[in-house]
């Protein structure tokens, strides 16, 4: 992650250009790591992002949409949020810098420093005995770097706000070992970051985000205009998906044990039904005791015989139980042919029937690798619908009766539509498709309804490679 003290830096440099002596008109609380503020800055209403998540905490203005729940009323205090990675916290205290509330409650059991929990005084971490970057002179810079060991990890340790991330690009930019070369790459990328950013996103085997490109990543660049736009499409995706596992939890294990249980249910009754293809076995033994019935003396406990079943003619021992005659015997074995044969018929339908529950829960685990908060509370009411959860009384909200569907626009300006779980693709298929319009659905395997708003004979090979792409997804 390259959320380093420069970035830090820059992004608290753009948060004062657009946010100071704006007015704060709502706060919501999107998942358990993350608030959202509602600012009235400059003419135009903004929204700023605080997340405290151990993987991508960061403060940022944001463009993206997201489904709210209000916190409270209108408040006017001192917010910190600190980005540490898993040890983020985001602190709200009053004027004497008395702590309010924190994201995270740290007690003093935890860190004797400083107590991050309501009633105690907020304390700033402790600083790192760091040089700071700017300025620094080549004498100055030649004493805290040595050639004795890495660069990177000297720069690192000597400087503030160097990430390894950057600080392997400085190493990168300065192309010889020698300490000169080193220092001007250092002081060129400094100046670069602070005077003449260009935010790029690093797309390859990890992606990355910093102010400048980082060529030592060897990915594919791509230029931002504005640091905002960057994170959008950084963080686009991934702190959703966080929020509907927090709040999805219990849905997706559910949907993971029922495929589970299914699956084991499939393996026990195939192994059932191989036992019960014994049942021409008892019928041939039954056939056999009648056959040497004058054989069998009354409290034998088997019988050997030859059997005419085999090509062979092979001699089979027959087990029989001694309370019984021969006449019994053979009807016992007549009797667990019958219910054997009965019981083929019983497991192939069962079969049939937890086959369907896997196909239909693995179709739900797919559709919530992809869902979206709206698409998972449909998934969620469809389980209610069909029974396998139960409905709680919770006060009714108004929801539309009209499932969410995406649209997309092929490169020929075609509309396609896009049903993403299973009431989606009902409603899209049964309700929202006109006659002689075109379908598409990835053949003998769960995927998502792909509707192609034409009613022309024939479509274009983009349209279709867009549509079946789509319906593959």
């Amino acid at each position: 992650m390259a959320f380093d003290g420069l970035m830090t830096s820059s992004v608290a440099t753009a948060l004062k250009e657009t946010l100071t002596a704006g007015r704060i008109n709502k706060i919501y609380q999107l998942s358990n790591h993350e608030i959202l503020m509602q600012i009235r800055a400059g003419g135009k209403n903004q929204k700023v992002l605080f997340s405290t998540h151990p993987a991508y905490a960061r403060v940022q203005i944001t463009h993206l949409d997201y489904h709210l729940n209000e916190l409270g009323d209108q408040m006017v205090k001192f917010l910190y949020i600190e980005i540490m990675g898993k040890h983020s916290n985001l602190i709200l205290t009053d004027p004497s810098h008395r702590i309010l509330d924190t994201i995270k409650h740290i007690s003093p059991l935890v860190n004797r420093y400083r107590s991050l929990q309501p009633g105690a005084t907020y304390i700033l971490p402790p600083l790192q005995e760091k040089q700071s970057p700017t300025p620094v002179s080549f004498e100055l810079f030649s004493k805290l770097i040595t050639d004795q060991e890495r660069y990177d990890k000297q720069l690192v340790a000597q400087f503030q706000g160097l990430s390894p991330l950057i600080a392997r690009e400085i190493v990168y930019r300065s192309e010889t070992n020698a300490l000169k070369d080193l220092y001007q790459a250092f002081t060129d990328t400094i100046e670069q970051i602070k005077h003449d950013p260009s935010y790029h996103l690093m797309l390859g085997a990890k992606e990355n985000f910093y102010l400048i490109p980082l060529y030592h990543t060897h990915s594919e660049l791509i230029l931002c205009e504005t640091l905002w736009e960057m994170f959008d499409r950084f963080y686009f995706g991934k702190d959703e998906r966080d929020r509907i596992r927090q709040q999805f939890y219990d849905i997706e294990r559910f949907i993971r044990q029922e495929y589970e249980k299914n699956a084991k249910k499939c393996d026990k009754l195939n192994q059932e039904l191989i036992n019960s293809e014994k049942a021409d076995e008892y019928k041939q033994l039954g056939d056999l005791i009648l056959a040497n019935i004058y054989q069998i003396q009354k409290g034998s406990t088997s019988i050997r015989v030859q059997n005419f079943y085999s090509q062979t003619l092979d001699e089979v021992t027959i087990a029989l139980e001694p309370m019984l005659t021969a006449s019994e015997n053979a009807q016992k074995y007549f009797q667990k042919y019958t219910k054997a044969k009965n019981a083929v018929n019983y497991i192939i339908e069962q079969m049939d029937h937890a086959e369907k529950e896997m196909a239909y829960f693995e179709t739900l685990m797919l559709q919530m690798e992809t869902a979206t908060l709206k698409d998972a509370y449909e998934i969620k009411e469809e389980l209610e619908q069909t029974g396998y959860l139960r409905k709680k009384q919770t006060k009714k909200r108004k929801t539309s009766s009209k499932p969410s569907i995406e649209k997309y626009l092929s490169t020929d300006g075609v509309e396609i539509f896009v049903g993403k779980n299973n009431l989606q693709n009902d409603y899209l298929t049964h309700k929202f498709a006109r006659r002689h319009e075109w379908w598409f659905h990835a053949k003998d395997m769960p995927g998502s309804h792909v509707l192609v708003r034409s009613d022309a004979d024939e479509l274009s090979e983009a349209t279709i490679r867009s549509a079946a792409q789509l319906a593959s997804y």
